[in-house]
């Protein structure tokens, strides 16, 4: 949550949550229940080994021979496996992704008939990780097949050289029987560990996708400042922006502007002209590449942002819900919120009646992204949720059209269109 803006753009929604739900659930499970499970049997295997030490050191030396060829193994199955773990998660992250943009955008995909066209598309993504899957089981079997192949060849190499001994009288045939008995649960103790090698391993994979979020860094730096005394108003000087994503395409350059205190501004200009970015630039979401933001005679750059944004009311474009009741998505703004200031501010926005005609009122559940509303109900939500609190300067980005024309006569008189 503490990333930029620009990171979310280059990175898709259905992927991020994949490295929060999959790649956690892969780590702990290695950090859980395996590590109980390890302790038990390392502490077992360590035992065995003194123990067949104590009864004979020459067979335990036999059997503790392939060690060196164990750990070679190991190694090397540990680099391929903690890569195609890598590469499965992120395979599997991207069909999520497109599984995850099919169904929130369903009506889309269903009113354009697109139904297998996504399917076929998902089908093509969830194939190269089932196929990566294939390849970390065979790999994962093929491991745990050659452990257990030397492992139970170096008992019988014991068992062989363990009658020799007997044979010619030089241990007893009792020895050799305990020394069995302790080999046998070494080797149980062994296929557990390298069983449980293999997991954290892949735990080791997935954490890398975890720990990039975890360590990187954003790239917008905040200031810290919260002046005693604010200044109201707005100015640009010269300044030049591009987004991350595209940077070799400037959308701003050397622009300049000033909004007064109490002053109503509007930035008109054609689709993709830079009014909407103006808007993410006072708010601060990107860093920009020239020039200077001021927010009440103060470099934006130089404020706490969780301080200045308390002071702007953005109202977006596109109505934004969360899936939850209208009381707190009128509220979600200011969280102490009263009753009566949620019901005023419904009531400003000539939402009150419509919402006090559904069976639960204010409880109501608006759903996903406000699917139970109606899209006009839906774009009175950002006027209500602005007009719970007092911000010192609020800002529209691009009101679509219905909303423009038809605001003023909202503003009037009650609405009983939904």
């Amino acid at each position: 949550m503490r990333q930029e803006i620009g990171f979310f753009d280059k990175n898709r929604t259905g992927e991020l949550t994949n490295r929060l739900a999959s790649d956690t659930q892969v780590i702990q499970n290695a950090v859980t229940v395996n590590i109980s499970m390890l302790a038990r049997y390392t502490l077992q295997m360590i035992l065995s080994i003194g123990l067949m030490f104590y009864i004979s050191p020459r067979l335990t030396a036999v059997l503790l021979s392939i060690v060196p060829i164990i750990a070679v193994s190991a190694v090397q199955y540990g680099r391929w496996l903690k890569n195609l773990r890598k590469d499965f998660q992120d395979k599997l992250a991207h069909a999520n992704s497109t599984a995850e943009e099919s169904i929130s955008n369903i009506t889309t995909v269903r009113s354009f008939s697109n139904e297998l066209k996504m399917t076929g598309i998902y089908d093509v993504d969830i194939d190269k990780s089932y196929h990566l899957g294939r390849r970390l089981a065979f790999l994962s079997g093929t491991f745990m097949g050659i452990m257990t192949f030397l492992v139970f060849g170096a008992s019988a190499l014991v068992l062989w050289y363990g009658g020799y001994l007997v044979y010619h009288s030089e241990i007893a045939p009792g020895t050799l029987i305990s020394l069995m008995l302790y080999t046998l649960n070494l080797a149980m103790s062994f296929a557990f560990l390298s069983n449980l090698y293999g997991e954290f391993m892949q735990a080791v994979g997935a954490s890398v996708r975890i720990f990039e979020l975890m360590d990187r860094e954003s790239e917008v730096k905040d200031g810290h400042q919260i002046p005693a005394l604010f200044h109201r108003g707005i100015a640009f000087q010269d300044v030049s922006f591009s987004y991350p994503s595209r940077s070799e395409e400037p959308v701003l350059k050397s622009i300049s502007f000033e909004v007064k205190p109490g002053q109503v501004v509007a930035l008109v200009g054609p689709s993709g002209g830079g009014k909407s970015t103006c808007v993410r630039l006072i708010e601060h979401f990107y860093e920009i590449s020239d020039g200077t933001i001021l927010l009440g005679q103060k470099d934006v750059r130089t404020l706490d942002p969780s301080w200045f944004r308390r002071h702007i009311g953005l109202v977006s474009q596109e109505p934004v819900l969360f899936a939850s009741s209208i009381r707190d998505n009128i509220a979600y703004g200011k969280d102490a919120a009263t009753q009566e200031e949620i019901e005023e501010a419904a009531k400003q926005a000539n939402a009150h009646e419509f919402i006090t005609s559904f069976e639960n009122g204010y409880d109501t559940m608006v759903g996903e992204r406000g699917i139970r509303l109606s899209g006009g109900q839906k774009q009175r939500m950002p006027l209500r949720e602005l007009s719970c609190w007092t911000p010192t300067s609020s800002s529209w980005m691009r009101p679509r059209l219905p909303w423009t024309q038809r605001a003023s006569t909202w503003s009037r008189r009650p609405s009983t269109e939904p």
